[in-house]
Protein backbone atom coordinates (compact mmCIF):
# COMPACT_ATOMS: atom_id res chain seq x y z
CA UNK A 1 0.00 0.00 0.00
CA UNK A 2 1.53 3.32 -1.04
CA UNK A 3 0.83 6.07 1.46
CA UNK A 4 1.12 9.70 0.41
CA UNK A 5 4.26 11.74 0.93
CA UNK A 6 2.33 14.13 3.18
CA UNK A 7 1.31 11.19 5.40
CA UNK A 8 4.95 10.09 5.61
CA UNK A 9 6.11 13.59 6.56
CA UNK A 10 3.61 13.73 9.40
CA UNK A 11 4.02 10.16 10.64
CA UNK A 12 7.83 10.07 10.40
CA UNK A 13 8.55 13.67 11.46
CA UNK A 14 10.09 12.62 14.80
CA UNK A 15 12.57 10.40 12.93
CA UNK A 16 13.64 12.86 10.22
CA UNK A 17 16.89 13.97 11.86
CA UNK A 18 17.64 10.49 13.18
CA UNK A 19 17.28 9.00 9.69
CA UNK A 20 19.63 11.64 8.28
CA UNK A 21 22.16 10.94 11.05
CA UNK A 22 22.02 7.18 10.48
CA UNK A 23 23.13 7.65 6.89
CA UNK A 24 25.53 10.58 7.29
CA UNK A 25 27.34 9.05 10.29
CA UNK A 26 27.68 5.72 8.44
CA UNK A 27 29.17 7.49 5.41
CA UNK A 28 31.56 9.50 7.59
CA UNK A 29 32.63 6.37 9.50
CA UNK A 30 33.30 4.57 6.23
CA UNK A 31 35.51 7.37 4.97
CA UNK A 32 37.41 7.69 8.26
CA UNK A 33 37.74 4.03 9.23
CA UNK A 34 38.29 2.53 5.77
CA UNK A 35 40.64 5.21 4.40
CA UNK A 36 43.65 2.90 4.11
CA UNK A 37 41.80 0.12 2.27
CA UNK A 38 39.12 1.99 0.40
CA UNK A 39 41.00 2.21 -2.89
CA UNK A 40 40.98 -1.62 -3.10
CA UNK A 41 37.20 -2.01 -2.69
CA UNK A 42 34.76 -2.69 -5.49
CA UNK A 43 31.60 -0.56 -5.60
CA UNK A 44 29.66 -3.52 -4.20
CA UNK A 45 32.07 -4.04 -1.28
CA UNK A 46 31.95 -0.33 -0.50
CA UNK A 47 28.14 -0.34 -0.49
CA UNK A 48 28.06 -3.45 1.73
CA UNK A 49 30.41 -1.91 4.30
CA UNK A 50 28.41 1.33 4.34
CA UNK A 51 25.22 -0.73 4.75
CA UNK A 52 26.75 -2.45 7.79
CA UNK A 53 27.60 0.94 9.30
CA UNK A 54 24.00 2.11 8.66
CA UNK A 55 22.67 -1.02 10.40
CA UNK A 56 24.83 -0.30 13.44
CA UNK A 57 23.74 3.33 13.55
CA UNK A 58 20.06 2.42 13.14
CA UNK A 59 20.19 -0.01 16.07
CA UNK A 60 22.10 2.50 18.19
CA UNK A 61 19.79 5.44 17.49
CA UNK A 62 16.41 3.69 17.21
CA UNK A 63 16.81 0.51 19.26
CA UNK A 64 14.88 1.70 22.34
CA UNK A 65 12.09 3.52 20.56
CA UNK A 66 8.64 1.99 21.28
CA UNK A 67 7.40 2.40 17.66
CA UNK A 68 10.45 0.70 16.15
CA UNK A 69 11.07 -2.98 15.45
CA UNK A 70 13.87 -4.52 13.42
CA UNK A 71 13.97 -7.51 11.12
CA UNK A 72 17.58 -8.68 11.08
CA UNK A 73 18.13 -12.06 9.45
CA UNK A 74 21.30 -12.63 7.48
CA UNK A 75 21.53 -9.99 4.76
CA UNK A 76 17.96 -8.85 5.39
CA UNK A 77 17.69 -5.78 7.59
CA UNK A 78 14.48 -3.78 7.81
CA UNK A 79 13.21 -1.09 10.14
CA UNK A 80 9.51 -1.31 10.94
CA UNK A 81 7.90 1.91 12.17
CA UNK A 82 4.58 0.94 13.70
CA UNK A 83 2.50 -1.01 11.22
CA UNK A 84 2.65 1.74 8.56
CA UNK A 85 6.28 1.81 7.36
CA UNK A 86 8.86 -0.79 6.34
CA UNK A 87 12.28 0.69 5.60
CA UNK A 88 15.38 -0.75 3.94
CA UNK A 89 18.77 0.96 4.04
CA UNK A 90 20.22 1.35 0.54
CA UNK A 91 22.61 3.05 -1.84
CA UNK A 92 20.48 4.86 -4.45
CA UNK A 93 21.21 5.74 -8.06
CA UNK A 94 20.55 9.09 -9.79
CA UNK A 95 16.84 8.26 -10.15
CA UNK A 96 16.70 7.22 -6.45
CA UNK A 97 16.30 3.57 -7.36
CA UNK A 98 18.25 0.66 -5.91
CA UNK A 99 20.40 -1.89 -7.70
CA UNK A 100 19.29 -5.37 -6.73
CA UNK A 101 19.25 -8.89 -8.02
CA UNK A 102 15.52 -9.16 -8.63
CA UNK A 103 14.48 -11.95 -6.31
CA UNK A 104 10.85 -12.53 -5.35
CA UNK A 105 11.48 -10.64 -2.11
CA UNK A 106 12.95 -7.64 -3.96
CA UNK A 107 10.10 -7.67 -6.48
CA UNK A 108 7.54 -7.75 -3.65
CA UNK A 109 9.23 -4.88 -1.82
CA UNK A 110 9.52 -2.66 -4.89
CA UNK A 111 5.91 -3.34 -5.85
CA UNK A 112 4.56 -2.63 -2.35
CA UNK A 113 3.57 -6.23 -1.63
CA UNK A 114 3.85 -7.88 1.78
CA UNK A 115 6.44 -10.41 0.63
CA UNK A 116 7.25 -13.84 1.99
CA UNK A 117 7.10 -14.46 5.70
CA UNK A 118 4.92 -11.47 6.58
CA UNK A 119 1.70 -11.86 8.44
CA UNK A 120 0.41 -8.35 7.92
CA UNK A 121 -3.29 -7.66 7.90
CA UNK A 122 -3.88 -6.96 4.18
CA UNK A 123 -6.01 -3.94 5.04
CA UNK A 124 -3.05 -2.26 6.77
CA UNK A 125 -0.02 -3.30 4.72
CA UNK A 126 3.00 -1.12 5.44
CA UNK A 127 4.37 1.23 2.83
CA UNK A 128 7.85 0.14 1.79
CA UNK A 129 10.55 2.83 1.77
CA UNK A 130 14.24 3.11 1.01
CA UNK A 131 16.38 5.21 3.34
CA UNK A 132 19.69 5.83 1.71
CA UNK A 133 22.25 7.98 0.01
CA UNK A 134 22.91 9.16 -3.51
CA UNK A 135 26.59 9.72 -4.21
CA UNK A 136 27.57 13.23 -5.14
CA UNK A 137 30.43 12.61 -7.52
CA UNK A 138 33.57 10.78 -6.43
CA UNK A 139 33.47 11.71 -2.77
CA UNK A 140 31.09 9.96 -0.39
CA UNK A 141 30.62 12.34 2.52
CA UNK A 142 28.80 15.12 0.66
CA UNK A 143 26.23 12.53 -0.51
CA UNK A 144 22.58 13.48 -0.19
CA UNK A 145 20.25 11.49 2.09
CA UNK A 146 16.82 10.42 0.79
CA UNK A 147 13.73 8.60 1.94
CA UNK A 148 12.18 7.24 -1.25
CA UNK A 149 9.01 5.27 -1.87
CA UNK A 150 9.47 2.64 -4.60
CA UNK A 151 6.60 1.85 -6.93
CA UNK A 152 7.75 -0.92 -9.19
CA UNK A 153 10.78 0.21 -11.18
CA UNK A 154 9.97 3.86 -10.48
CA UNK A 155 9.92 6.06 -7.39
CA UNK A 156 6.47 7.21 -6.28
CA UNK A 157 7.93 10.04 -4.16
CA UNK A 158 11.03 11.08 -2.24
Amino acid sequence: MVRQKSTARESLREFELIFAEIVSVALRRFVEEQAQLRHKYTARTEANIIHDYMRLEARKRLGDHPRIRFIDKGNRFEILVGSEWRIKLKKLDRQLRTRNIETQAVFAFLNQMAGQGFLFDPSVLPTNLHLGYKRDGVEITPSNVYLACPNGRKVAWD
